[in-house]
Protein backbone atom coordinates (compact mmCIF):
# COMPACT_ATOMS: atom_id res chain seq x y z
CA UNK A 1 0.00 0.00 0.00
CA UNK A 2 2.59 2.69 0.17
CA UNK A 3 4.22 1.67 -2.69
CA UNK A 4 1.05 2.68 -4.36
CA UNK A 5 0.87 6.08 -2.10
CA UNK A 6 4.47 6.78 -3.42
CA UNK A 7 3.41 6.17 -6.46
CA UNK A 8 0.30 8.60 -6.42
CA UNK A 9 2.55 11.75 -4.76
CA UNK A 10 5.18 10.99 -7.69
CA UNK A 11 2.39 12.01 -10.04
CA UNK A 12 1.83 8.41 -11.45
CA UNK A 13 -1.66 8.39 -13.50
CA UNK A 14 -4.27 7.02 -12.31
CA UNK A 15 -4.76 3.30 -13.03
CA UNK A 16 -1.19 2.54 -14.42
CA UNK A 17 -0.03 0.67 -11.06
CA UNK A 18 -2.87 -0.56 -8.85
CA UNK A 19 -2.98 -2.72 -5.65
CA UNK A 20 -5.87 -4.92 -5.23
CA UNK A 21 -6.14 -7.33 -2.18
CA UNK A 22 -8.26 -9.75 -1.87
CA UNK A 23 -8.65 -13.64 -1.69
CA UNK A 24 -8.94 -16.41 -4.41
CA UNK A 25 -11.98 -14.86 -6.21
CA UNK A 26 -9.99 -11.25 -7.21
CA UNK A 27 -7.20 -13.23 -7.98
CA UNK A 28 -9.16 -15.48 -10.08
CA UNK A 29 -10.35 -12.30 -11.94
CA UNK A 30 -6.84 -10.34 -12.11
CA UNK A 31 -5.42 -13.11 -13.59
CA UNK A 32 -7.62 -14.25 -16.03
CA UNK A 33 -9.39 -10.82 -17.39
CA UNK A 34 -7.74 -10.01 -20.79
CA UNK A 35 -8.22 -6.30 -19.41
CA UNK A 36 -5.52 -6.85 -16.94
CA UNK A 37 -2.06 -6.53 -18.62
CA UNK A 38 0.24 -7.67 -15.86
CA UNK A 39 -0.15 -9.50 -12.49
CA UNK A 40 2.85 -9.98 -9.59
CA UNK A 41 2.61 -12.64 -7.18
CA UNK A 42 4.82 -13.34 -4.14
CA UNK A 43 4.28 -16.32 -2.34
CA UNK A 44 4.02 -20.22 -2.62
CA UNK A 45 4.76 -22.48 -5.65
CA UNK A 46 1.55 -24.12 -5.48
CA UNK A 47 0.14 -20.73 -5.60
CA UNK A 48 1.97 -19.32 -8.97
CA UNK A 49 1.19 -22.28 -10.56
CA UNK A 50 -2.50 -21.62 -10.18
CA UNK A 51 -1.60 -18.16 -11.17
CA UNK A 52 0.27 -19.28 -14.31
CA UNK A 53 -2.72 -21.33 -15.30
CA UNK A 54 -5.17 -18.97 -14.83
CA UNK A 55 -3.76 -16.51 -16.95
CA UNK A 56 -2.12 -18.82 -19.56
CA UNK A 57 -5.36 -18.10 -21.71
CA UNK A 58 -4.72 -14.19 -22.03
CA UNK A 59 -0.75 -14.49 -22.37
CA UNK A 60 -0.62 -12.54 -19.63
CA UNK A 61 2.43 -11.00 -18.32
CA UNK A 62 3.72 -12.88 -14.73
CA UNK A 63 6.11 -11.83 -12.46
CA UNK A 64 6.27 -14.50 -9.62
CA UNK A 65 8.56 -14.70 -6.59
CA UNK A 66 7.53 -18.29 -5.46
CA UNK A 67 9.08 -20.78 -2.99
CA UNK A 68 11.51 -19.17 -0.62
CA UNK A 69 12.88 -16.86 1.14
CA UNK A 70 15.68 -14.99 0.07
CA UNK A 71 19.01 -16.83 -0.34
CA UNK A 72 22.61 -15.30 0.23
CA UNK A 73 24.88 -15.94 -2.61
CA UNK A 74 28.68 -15.90 -2.30
CA UNK A 75 31.03 -16.30 -4.98
CA UNK A 76 34.93 -16.59 -5.74
CA UNK A 77 35.22 -13.13 -5.09
CA UNK A 78 34.95 -12.84 -1.08
CA UNK A 79 37.40 -13.48 1.15
CA UNK A 80 37.48 -16.52 3.52
CA UNK A 81 37.60 -14.04 6.56
CA UNK A 82 33.83 -12.42 5.35
CA UNK A 83 32.15 -15.76 5.17
CA UNK A 84 33.79 -16.34 8.39
CA UNK A 85 31.60 -13.14 9.44
CA UNK A 86 28.08 -13.93 8.14
CA UNK A 87 27.12 -16.66 10.25
CA UNK A 88 23.62 -17.18 10.84
CA UNK A 89 21.91 -14.70 12.55
CA UNK A 90 20.10 -12.80 10.62
CA UNK A 91 17.40 -15.62 10.12
CA UNK A 92 16.47 -15.24 13.95
CA UNK A 93 15.08 -11.90 13.38
CA UNK A 94 11.17 -11.48 13.62
CA UNK A 95 11.58 -15.72 14.61
CA UNK A 96 12.72 -16.31 10.88
CA UNK A 97 9.35 -15.04 9.69
CA UNK A 98 10.66 -11.91 7.85
CA UNK A 99 10.44 -12.15 3.46
CA UNK A 100 13.89 -10.94 3.12
CA UNK A 101 15.77 -13.30 5.95
CA UNK A 102 18.66 -14.79 4.37
CA UNK A 103 17.56 -18.38 4.87
CA UNK A 104 19.19 -20.17 2.62
CA UNK A 105 23.06 -19.95 1.82
CA UNK A 106 25.16 -20.89 -1.43
CA UNK A 107 28.45 -20.57 -1.71
CA UNK A 108 31.49 -22.56 -3.15
CA UNK A 109 31.91 -25.47 -1.41
CA UNK A 110 35.72 -25.10 -0.89
CA UNK A 111 34.60 -22.30 1.46
CA UNK A 112 32.07 -23.98 3.62
CA UNK A 113 35.17 -24.87 6.67
CA UNK A 114 35.62 -21.16 6.94
CA UNK A 115 31.36 -20.74 7.37
CA UNK A 116 31.93 -23.33 9.75
CA UNK A 117 34.23 -21.79 11.95
CA UNK A 118 33.00 -18.95 11.56
CA UNK A 119 29.45 -20.26 13.70
CA UNK A 120 31.22 -22.65 15.88
CA UNK A 121 33.11 -19.25 16.59
CA UNK A 122 30.34 -16.82 17.43
CA UNK A 123 29.37 -15.94 20.62
CA UNK A 124 26.43 -17.96 22.33
CA UNK A 125 24.47 -18.25 25.52
CA UNK A 126 24.95 -21.73 26.08
CA UNK A 127 27.75 -21.58 28.66
CA UNK A 128 25.05 -19.79 30.57
CA UNK A 129 22.40 -22.17 30.74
Amino acid sequence: MMIAQAAAEAGLPPGVLNVVTGHSEVGDELTSNPMVDMVTFTGSTATGRLIMASAAPTVKKLQLELGGKSAQVLLDDVTEEYVRSIGFGAVLTHCGQGCVLQTRLLLPEHMLGAYRDGVEAAPSDREDR
